[in-house]
């Protein structure tokens, strides 16, 4: 920057640090609500460095004893001014190239004197330990215009938040080494959104030296966090010294020196409490215990078994502390005695861990013997309670893993803070029992997820070797997670805030901060502002995008090796605006950039010449695809009210809902509110539809983040397609896979698809049932993996056998070991298959019918495996073609069923719907008896509800039913083609929509994330159901891109020519057709005959198979896979004339000389020349 003439400048021995604590409170003016700046090029303030004069003590790190307001304050003055002047932050990266943008050295300074800090409180005793909510952290920071600096705070940690605001402010000039602010007047008013701002770090599976713990301590305290999360012990290591068990870090250490002493563990606890960092210790249990076994083998149940750990544990080595063992009662009293008295002065929580805890390993424990919830949940039950038990005698607030309360059903005490990692529903759940809790859903906060798998395969099988929570969480997606989402308003304050976590498989000092940094900093600043602003609206992530690539400089700077956020280009835009981005991307765009056209060029040019501007008229198209006919069933009587999931109690316009309304003063006005009401209600209000198949659609899938959709159908393949690349006018499968089909030969079997399911844990791996006794497994993208191994049919007893016999049914996964899935057969089994490598059989469940004249066998027609009530395991349900509808264990063992109901469906009838809610708790089926049925899995042999639904299954075997999301409606199809969305409690319609009229409508799920409800229909055709303001992603993204506009050149198969039809806003409508001719399926493309040869007589016929060429493709693959491959069939004379008309017409190249152009002459023929064929011509040569 030049000159300006009301620059200010600061001598060094001009600063001086004031500071007060006034025992009574002070209300300081009120300034506003939100952060502002308010920036004046002319006017910048230097500041010089000058020892720290304060009234705080000069020794800033006293005994807790003492004055603790007076040691915060005076360190933090301390720190704040070294970080002013040995930043040397300069920043060129945010302004334009080659600016001058800093103050010119003979500019007018305006010198910072003093700065002044007030803290108008007394700080509490819970001051350096205080429990979530008990400081207050709100501060304000103003800088005059003549350079005064005025801190307020109510407490000395809110005074530490200020300071490390106002060091931010400042840059390095880089040509005299002084400090300046281009920020003047400043007025910020601050506080943080939620009060447990965590960092979990993992410091067993690889060891972190002291210093570096340290390091990350300053970071975290630079990023406002206010609590270190030390995961301390795990199955790999112990690597905490714990003097009265000597042997625990001597062994279970990776090597002497590798762990932490008393001594240090205490100088990591003070060294965060006096930046504001309370340190919070784990010590995860009864499972990840492991690393016990190595100085007390006794203690500990299934240590380190070998191949299957994955039977027993999250991760090797296997291992858990015995649930019923006086020495492991024993062995706890001496760890807590010696442990939690160090711990209490520091910290106001102690975590006992309790994630992962697989019920198997206890199958193993002499003292248990067994992996039953009913035997384990009351001795996990006791030993909950005598851990926290200590934990409350030494004034400590207990926390655990979501899985204590959500799976095992233990019950907690009202102060244990429960943190969940799952889901966002786990949070949900947990609040609505009233119980504190923690955010960090895995999916958007686990920092080590995308970095591969650590685990060494034992074949090529798995790749591309992914870890289980791939992809990597960039910055972005880690902003836009937002803690209370799905959180009713009156339980929100019992979110106390969340913790961002890495585990460290793949992590330690040399690869730790470009793993963290920047990326723990957005969700920092989740936490400290909340993911909307004050309008209620998702904060702008271009506006991040510039505080965290400055913060990243500072960071760098600071000595943190911070990862980068964009390139130097990015923001380096006019007028060193960081919230401005030449790097903006919008994914509502078409795929191709649009350069704004010079418009006397582009009205030069004829139409339709070089790109064409994509432009959407989204409210448009989403309007055309508003679907028609949505009914409102009759309601039996005036009580029963229709639900509302969001809107409880409430009338839709905010007020009240009036329950005492006169249903007989009702009027027509009212009936069509109410069906405005059910369409916002249920996301069916519009609709995307895909003829991809050319059968019946039998089964259809989609991963957990909702990107792919896989459909199955009964012509023998499976279509993957991508709503990413979609828009209204190529909404098509990208791949199509027959999974039966060996070689490409005409010859070779296809069998139709029954089942097709996305992994539920890790969506990399797809299991395929087809009509055969095998079922195989594909990648996501459609490429084989694995295949299951077919039984001998010669073997009576199904036991012996290594697979199924004959055909498979259904099959589905476990829903939450992602290695495990199972098969139902016709030969009266269910095999479980362990996919950790390949397709292994892992347990065998024989049926026995008891049927008459059955012979002990029947056919397995639908299988479901979901959660149990009891939370600690799972439930396999599964029906028969006998009627039976029969439980397992879905953990084992297997060698009984732990309920069956004989006669649940009438004997002969097909089953093909069964599905097992979110919680466990109930079970529906519908059968081949037209009735819809809905049991407990608690007390199985009770019906509670049952109705008349006319069945598909005798003509399609597949037809499904399912539960919502949250399990509170049940969705299901017709005969007619209807949608009927049902109540759980009375299984009567609450919705039923008209999808596809007179074609059954076979199969459906209900996504979670999309809050979307695909269907498949007998005619073919899926379709999308979806409601712009309900649903997120997936069709409604799809709906907002600007259509395809097709070239000349393109295959009208595959795209609309809108230049024949509508304008850029065309779509697809429901049930409409295209606006352009399709060629017929199984005709031939243009240039062949019906029967595959070239309609051009001078072209040699292409053989489709040769019997050396057996292993290549064909012609059909290569035309059908191949864009533009039936250009090889075409006359190149035809080709260049179906251009002539437009040429004639509207000469693009020739226009310039066209009136210059000579008249071409041609030779005159005569007539006995014109008369002469082929044959005088061949013989006037000769």
């Amino acid at each position: 920057m030049g000159d300006q003439g009301g620059s200010h400048s600061i001598k060094r021995e001009k600063l001086r640090w004031e500071s007060a604590v006034h025992q009574a409170a002070v209300s300081p003016d009120r300034l506003e609500d939100d952060e502002t700046l308010m920036f004046h090029e002319d006017r910048r303030f230097t500041i010089t460095q000058k020892r720290l004069s304060s009234n705080a003590t000069a020794n800033p790190l006293v005994t807790l004893n003492t004055a603790a307001s007076y040691a915060i304050v005076g360190a933090a003055i301390q720190r704040a001014q070294d970080r002013l002047f040995n930043d040397k932050f300069v920043p060129w990266k945010f302004h334009p190239r080659n600016s001058d943008f800093e103050p010119a050295n003979n500019a007018t300074r305006i010198n910072i004197a003093s700065v002044v800090i007030q803290q108008n409180q007394t700080d509490s005793a819970a001051i350096l330990k205080p429990l979530a909510g008990q400081v207050n952290e709100r501060y304000t920071l103003s800088i005059t215009t003549a350079g005064a600096v005025q801190i307020t705070a109510l407490s000395s940690i809110g005074v530490l938040r200020a300071l490390e605001t106002f060091t931010q402010l400042f840059y390095q000039h880089s040509n005299d080494g002084d400090v300046y602010s281009p920020y003047a007047p400043v007025n910020i008013v601050d506080a943080p959104k939620f009060s447990h701002r965590g960092f979990n770090m993992d410091v067993a599976r690889n060891y972190y030296p002291v210093s570096f713990i340290l390091h990350t301590i300053d970071a975290l305290a630079w990023n406002k966090f206010n609590r270190l999360h030390l995961h301390a012990t795990d199955a790999q290591s112990w690597p905490l010294d714990i003097p009265a068990l000597p042997n625990l870090s001597a062994k279970g250490a990776y090597r002497p020196g590798l762990s932490y002493s008393r001594q240090q563990l205490a100088q990591i606890q003070e060294y965060g409490m006096y930046r504001g960092i309370e340190v919070l210790l784990e010590i995860d249990m009864p499972g990840h215990t492991s690393a016990i076994a190595l100085a007390y083998p006794d203690l500990i149940a299934g240590y380190n078994v070998q191949p299957n750990w994955s039977d027993y544990a999250a991760e090797p080595p296997s291992g858990s502390l015995k649930l019923n063992s006086s020495a492991v009662y024993a062995f706890l009293h001496t760890l807590w005695e010696d442990l939690l008295p160090r711990v209490a002065p520091y910290s106001a929580y102690f975590h006992t861990g309790g994630d992962e805890l697989k019920a198997n390993v206890y199958k193993l424990d002499e003292t248990v013997r067994s992996n039953a919830s009913s035997i384990l949940q009351p001795l996990l039950q006791r030993f909950i309670d005598f851990n926290h038990g200590y934990l409350r005698a030494a004034g400590l607030t207990p926390v655990v893993w979501e899985e204590m309360l959500l799976d095992w059903n233990i019950t907690l005490g009202s102060d244990v803070v429960v943190q969940t990692w799952l889901s966002d529903e786990a949070l949900a759940k947990t609040v609505a029992m009233g119980h504190k809790a923690l955010a960090g859903n895995y999916n958007y906060w686990y920092l080590d997820c995308g970095h591969g798998s650590w685990l060494d395969p034992i074949s090529r099988a798995t790749s591309p070797f992914l870890d289980y929570c791939n992809p990597l969480k960039n910055w972005h997606y880690i902003y836009s997670y937002d803690p209370l989402s799905g959180i009713p308003a009156n339980s929100s304050h019992l979110v106390l805030g969340g913790e961002v976590h890495l585990w460290s498989e793949l992590v330690d000092p040399t690869n730790f901060d470009q793993v963290v940094w920047p990326r723990a900093a957005a969700a920092a600043e989740v936490l400290w502002s909340g993911a909307k602003d004050a309008e209620g609206k998702n904060r702008s992530l271009v506006d991040a995008g510039g505080r965290l690539g400055e913060w990243r400089e500072r960071l760098v700077a600071r000595g943190t090796g911070a990862a980068v956020v964009q390139m130097a280009f990015c923001r380096m835009t006019e007028g060193g605006n960081r919230n401005a981005s030449m790097c903006l991307f919008d994914a509502a765009m078409d795929d191709d950039i649009v350069v704004e056209e010079d418009a006397a060029l582009k009205n030069f040019l004829p139409h339709g010449f070089g790109k064409q501007e994509a432009r959407a008229n989204v409210a448009l198209q989403v309007e055309r695809s508003k679907r028609q006919g949505i009914q409102q069933p009759q309601l039996e009587s005036a009580g029963l009210h229709r639900r509302h999931e969001s809107h409880e109690g409430q009338a839709d316009d905010g007020s009240e809902a009036n329950d005492d309304v006169d249903d007989d003063n009702e009027d027509d006005d009212d009936d069509d509110d109410d069906d405005d009401d059910q369409e916002d209600e249920y996301p069916v209000s519009h609709e995307l539809v895909l003829k991809t198949h050319e059968r019946t659609i039998t089964s259809m899938t989609l991963d957990s983040s909702g990107s792919r959709l896989i459909t199955g159908s009964t012509d023998c393949t499976f279509k993957l397609h991508d709503f990413a690349s979609m828009t209204p006018t190529t909404l098509r499968a990208f791949k199509s896979v027959d999974p039966s089909a060996t070689k490409t030969s005409a010859s070779s079997e296809t069998h139709p698809i029954h089942h097709v399911e996305f992994n539920p844990v890790s969506p990399t791996a797809v299991l395929v049932v087809s009509a055969l006794p095998q079922a195989k497994l594909f990648s996501r993208d459609g490429e084989p993996i694995a295949e299951s191994v077919k039984g001998d049919m010669y073997l009576r007893d199904m036991h012996n056998t290594k697979g199924h016999i004959s055909e498979i049914t259904t099959g589905t996964w476990h829903p939450t070991n992602r290695d495990l899935c199972v098969t139902a057969g016709t030969d009266s089994t269910l095999r479980i298959w362990d996919c950790s490598v390949r397709m292994v059989q892992k347990d065998v469940i024989v049926h026995k019918s008891r049927a008459a004249g059955s012979a002990g066998r029947t056919r397995m027609t639908a299988v479901g495996w979901g959660a149990s009530p009891q939370g600690n395991s799972s439930n396999l349900v599964a029906a028969a073609l006998d009627g039976s509808l029969v439980m397992w264990n879905g953990d084992g063992p297997y060698t009984r069923p732990s309920a069956e109901i004989r006669d649940a469906h009438q004997r002969g009838t097909w089953t093909g719907g069964l599905a097992i809610s979110s919680d466990g708790r109930t079970v529906v089926t519908r059968g081949g008896d037209d009735t819809i049925k809905l049991w407990d899995t608690r007390k199985f042999k009770t019906l509670i509800s049952t109705v008349t639904h006319p069945s598909t299954t005798s003509q399609y075997p597949t037809t499904s039913i399912k539960f919502s999301p949250t399990s509170t409606s049940i969705v299901t199809g017709s005969a007619e083609g209807s949608l009927h969305i049902l109540n759980p409690a009375t299984l009567k319609p609450d919705l039923i929509t008209p999808v596809t009229p007179n074609s059954p409508l076979i199969s459906l799920l209900w996504h979670p994330r999309l809050n979307q409800i695909l269907t498949g229909s007998a005619n073919a055709e899926t379709h999308v159901l979806y409601n712009p303001s309900l649903s997120t992603r997936g069709a409604a993204t799809v709906m907002s891109r600007a259509p395809k506009r097709r070239h000349i050149d393109d295959d009208p198969n595959l795209t609309t020519d809108l230049s024949q039809g509508l304008s850029a806003d065309a779509i697809i409508a429901p049930n409409g057709n295209l606006s352009t001719s399709r060629q017929p399926r199984g005709k031939p493309l243009t240039g062949l005959t019906a029967s595959g040869r070239s309609r051009d007589p001078r072209r040699p016929h292409v053989p489709v198979m040769t019997p050396f060429a057996k292993s290549q493709p064909d012609e059909k693959h290569v035309r059908d896979n191949i864009p533009l491959s039936s250009m090889r069939d075409e006359d190149p004379r035809e080709a260049l004339l179906k251009y002539a008309d437009k040429a004639a017409k509207d000469p693009i190249f020739t226009g310039a000389w066209q009136k210059t152009q000579p008249k071409t002459i041609y030779a005159e023929l005569s007539d006995d020349e014109e008369e002469e064929g082929p044959e005088k011509k061949k013989a006037r040569q000769e």
